[in-house]
């Protein structure tokens, strides 16, 4: 789960970044002169976010684990 969390966040980050620096809803003319690869990696930058739900996966397992017990449930053994 770690790993997907990861590879996720990896490939939100690789096609934001190239959509945000040369989508079409942009111009070199203002509000946004200062559009292109760097701006839009500094935009796209904000989907290494999702990582946070790292968080979460230890706390899912212990969930699984402590319904598994509560039930007495036994697959995936």
């Amino acid at each position: 789960m770690g790993l997907a969390t990861v590879f996720e966040s990896l490939v939100l980050f690789l096609i934001d970044w190239p959509v945000y620096s040369y989508t079409a809803f942009y111009s070199s003319q203002a509000p946004c002169a200062n559009c292109g690869l760097v701006s839009g990696f500094s935009l796209a930058v904000l989907d290494f976010g999702t990582m946070i739900d790292l968080v979460w996966i230890p706390v899912a397992l212990v969930l699984v684990v402590a319904a598994r017990r509560a039930y007495n449930i036994q697959y995936f053994t």
